[in-house]
C-alpha cells in the first residue's frame, strides 16, 4: 500500500513538525482493568516523557472513527481524553486519516508508538522503529507477531511494564541504534 501524490499533499497540508512521533491508542482500554480516565492518563504520561527523551512532538492519530470532522468518537474521543491528561503541550489529535495518508504521515516520523496493530505494521514497514504496548493477551499475539515478524518482539511491551522507565528504555534504545534498526527494517522489507 503506498500514499499516492494526493495522500502526501493533505499530510504536508498539516503542517507538521520538523520531528514528530505517530502514537495510536484503542479508543477503549481494552482488558486492561483501568478505567478509561486512568487508561487516557497513563498514556498521556508516557508520551509526554517520550515527547521529551525524543525532542519530538507527537501527533495522535486515529484509526477508529468518523471522517465527518464534526463526530467526535471512538479513537478520536480518546485522544481528546489524552490530551487533556497531558502535561507536556507537546501533544496534537490529527483528524481521521486513510491508510495511505496515515503511511505517508509515518514514513517521516522518529517513532511510532500505539496499542493498534496496523499502527505497528504501517511503522515497520515504512523503516520507522515502532513500539507496540500491549493491552490483552490478543494484543500480545498481534504485537508480538508484527514485530517479531521483522525481528524486534522486544518492543511489544505488556501492560504489567508500561511504566516510565520501561518505556524509557525501549525508547532510549531505539534513539541510541536508530540508523541500525532503519536500515534492518528496510533490509527486512525488501526481502519479504
Amino acid at each position: 500500500l503506498e500514499p499516492r501524490a494526493q495522500d502526501v499533499q493533505r499530510i504536508e497540508a498539516l503542517g507538521l513538525p520538523d520531528r514528530y512521533l505517530v502514537a495510536s491508542f484503542t479508543y477503549h482500554a481494552g482488558l486492561t482493568g483501568l478505567s478509561r480516565a486512568e487508561y487516557q492518563s497513563l498514556i498521556a504520561g508516557l508520551l509526554d516523557d517520550v515527547a521529551a527523551r525524543l525532542d519530538a512532538e507527537v501527533l495522535l492519530v486515529p484509526h477508529c472513527g468518523s471522517f465527518q470532522s464534526d463526530q467526535v468518537s471512538f479513537d478520536r474521543a480518546n485522544d481528546q481524553g489524552i490530551l487533556a491528561a497531558s502535561a507536556s503541550g507537546r501533544l496534537r489529535a490529527l483528524p481521521m486519516l486513510t491508510a495511505r495518508e496515515a503511511i505517508a504521515l509515518t514514513r517521516g516520523a522518529v517513532l511510532s508508538i500505539s496499542t493498534r496493530y496496523h499502527a505497528t505494521v504501517f511503522g515497520t514497514s515504512r523503516a520507522v522503529p515502532s513500539v507496540g504496548l500491549v493491552t490483552s493477551y490478543y494484543s500480545s499475539v498481534r504485537m508480538a507477531g508484527a514485530l517479531g515478524n521483522v525481528g524486534l518482539s522486544q518492543f511489544a511491551i505488556p501492560l504489567s511494564e508500561w511504566t516510565a522507565p520501561v518505556v524509557a528504555q525501549a525508547v532510549d534504545e531505539i534513539a541510541e541504534f536508530d540508523a541500525e534498526l532503519r536500515r534492518h527494517l528496510r533490509e527486512v522489507h525488501e526481502l519479504r
